[in-house]
């Protein structure tokens, strides 16, 4: 937003609309916005714009103001989005570091998580695959990694149930204990996959399928997160 009117209330010269409900309102005194409909919805309780010859006052500047902003902060946030996935939480700090308010921010990841932009649902899922994929992890870890970048324990822990079953659970206890855990002695190895969220009945019958020795677990405990 551009601002040169001294706080006088000002006419709108001109209402230029765009796609997906967006325009440009530029006004008397060097005055222009670049304004969503629907974030001038959230913000006025109508999405209208204003009119060509209006006057704006006070109040319907500082909309004017507000919704330029969390538009924009909305605009860089698509960008993002249509490199990767993100939760609210990782999105927020990148829209930060970009010098918009917290209010824009807040308001523009509304907006994205309205429209199905932003979804922590599809984060999770990625991030889930892709730590899969790249194995050497266990299930706390990875539900540890969601946490931390702000899915939810519940989202967390049903993508978790849903794309690291058995299956994927046994190929991970084996390429660890095979591989990054390789090194150490063997009751040392399952006592470090329990550590990293696997159940010692799991630990011993992937190790038995694949004729390693599991051997019985000296606490016998069964740990899933």
């Amino acid at each position: 937003m551009d601002d040169d009117t001294g706080g006088e209330a000002v006419r709108v010269v001109s209402v230029e609309k765009g796609a997906f409900g967006t325009a440009r309102i530029r006004a008397a005194g060097g005055l222009s916005f670049y304004v969503r409909a629907d974030a001038l919805e959230a913000l006025r309780g109508d999405p209208s714009f204003p009119a060509p010859g209006q006057v704006l006052d006070e109040a319907w500047r500082d909309a004017l103001a507000r919704a330029d902003e969390a538009s924009r902060a909305a605009y860089k946030g698509l960008e993002l989005l249509a490199r990767a996935e993100h939760t609210r939480l990782l999105l927020s700090r990148k829209l930060a570091a970009r010098d918009f308010s917290a209010a824009a921010v807040e308001l523009a990841l509304g907006l994205l998580e309205a429209e199905g932009a932003l979804s922590a649902e599809r984060y999770a899922e990625a991030w889930v695959r892709s730590r899969v994929a790249r194995g050497g992890k266990g299930p706390a870890e990875l539900l540890s990694g969601l946490l931390a970048r702000g899915v939810d324990g519940e989202l967390a822990r049903a993508t978790l149930a849903r794309l690291f079953g058995p299956g994927e659970r046994a190929r991970a206890i084996r390429a660890l204990y095979r591989g990054k855990l390789a090194r150490r002695e063997a009751a040392e190895r399952r006592s470090r996959l329990r550590a990293v969220g696997f159940g010692a009945a799991e630990i011993r019958m992937a190790l038995e399928e694949a004729g390693e020795e599991g051997g019985p677990d000296a606490d016998g405990s069964d740990a899933v997160p």
